[in-house]
C-alpha cells in the first residue's frame, strides 16, 4: 500500500512533491512501513495487452531505475520506483563549463545505446534525454522517467538532438537556430561542431549519430582526432610550464646555495697567517731568541 505525500492523481499538490517532465510525472510517496518512494504515472491513451505492465517488473537495463511494483488503472500506468541515487544531470554541468570531449561523447554514447535498447524491445519504451530527465550515479546514467511508445501520451521527443551540445557547453538549446548561433560563437573542436549539427538534420536517426560517436571516440582513442590533438596541445603547454617552474626554482636554489657560502666564508687579510721559508726570510730581521 502507497501513502502519497502529494495526490498524484486529480488534487492539486506542491511543486516539491511532483516532478512534471512532458505529460509524464512523478511524485514523493511512502511505503506502508514508512520507507519513500517514488510514484511514476504515465497517462495511456490506449489500454496495454494483457500482461504488459509486468513487464516492468523484469526490465534490467543500467539505464533504467529500478521498479518495485505496478499499477494500471483506467487511462494511467503507475510505476513504484524505490530512492533515485545520483545526482541530476542538470546540476553537473553548468553553462560555460563543459565536459571534457571524450567524458562526455562516452556519457552521450551510454544514453544513445540505452535509448535505441528501449526502443527495440517487443513493446517499445521510450525516454526523454532531456538533462532532467537524466540521473548521474557513479558512471552509470538513467533516466528517471520513461514509458510504453505506442501506448502512452508522450510527446515527440528531440532532446537527443541537443543534448551533446549541452553536454559540451553547459548550455541547453531546444531551437535549430539557436543552436546554430551557439555553434558559430563556440570555440569547440570543428569535429564536434559537425557532430552536433548532423544531429540537427531531420533524417539523422539516432542509430546513425550513435554510429558517428563511436567513429569520433575510435579517432580519438587512435589520436587522431582534432579534439584528441587540442588535448596534446595542451598537456604539452602544462609540461613545458612545469618544467619551466622546475628550472626557476633550481637556478635560485643554486644563486642561493651560492650567495650563502660566499656571505659566510670571507676571506681577510688580518686572520691570514703567511709563514716565511728560510729562502724567502729577510737577513736583516734577527732571529728570535730560543
Amino acid at each position: 500500500m502507497i501513502k502519497k505525500t502529494g495526490e498524484l492523481m486529480d488534487d492539486p499538490v506542491s511543486d516539491q512533491d511532483v516532478v512534471h517532465i512532458y505529460s509524464t510525472r512523478l511524485a514523493l510517496g511512502r511505503s506502508a512501513e514508512g520507507t519513500h518512494v517514488f510514484l511514476q504515472e504515465v497517462q495511456l491513451k490506449r489500454p496495454l495487452p494483457p500482461g504488459a505492465s509486468e513487464v516492468f517488473l523484469h526490465l534490467c537495463h543500467e539505464c533504467l531505475p529500478p521498479v518495485l511494483d505496478v499499477r494500471e488503472e483506467m487511462d494511467r500506468l503507475v510505476m513504484v520506483h524505490p530512492p533515485l541515487a545520483g545526482d541530476p544531470l542538470s546540476e553537473l554541468v553548468h553553462p560555460g563549463k563543459g565536459m571534457d570531449p571524450y567524458a562526455a561523447l562516452t556519457l552521450y554514447r551510454k544514453l544513445l545505446r540505452g535509448a535505441i535498447w528501449m526502443s527495440n524491445l517487443a513493446l517499445p519504451l521510450t525516454a526523454s534525454l532531456d538533462p532532467l530527465n537524466i540521473m548521474i550515479h557513479g558512471n552509470r546514467p538513467y533516466f528517471i522517467l520513461f514509458g510504453f511508445r505506442n501506448f502512452a501520451k508522450l510527446k515527440d521527443d528531440e532532446q537527443w538532438r541537443y543534448l551533446l551540445y549541452f553536454l559540451l557547453t553547459g548550455y541547453r538549446m531546444e531551437e535549430r537556430s539557436r543552436m546554430e548561433g551557439g555553434l558559430q560563437h563556440s570555440d569547440l573542436p570543428t569535429s564536434l561542431k559537425e557532430l552536433i549539427e548532423q544531429g540537427l538534420e531531420p533524417d539523422m536517426t539516432m542509430e546513425s549519430m550513435l554510429d558517428a560517436v563511436e567513429y569520433l571516440l575510435d579517432a580519438y582513442k587512435k589520436g587522431i582526432s582534432d579534439f584528441s590533438e587540442e588535448k596534446k596541445r595542451r598537456r604539452r603547454k602544462q609540461e613545458l610550464l612545469t618544467l619551466l617552474i622546475v628550472t626557476v626554482t633550481l637556478l635560485g636554489f643554486i644563486w642561493g646555495q651560492q650567495y650563502f657560502h660566499t656571505s659566510e666564508s670571507p676571506v681577510s687579510s688580518n686572520n691570514t697567517t703567511t709563514s716565511q721559508s728560510p729562502e724567502n726570510r729577510d737577513p736583516n730581521v734577527p732571529l728570535p731568541e730560543k
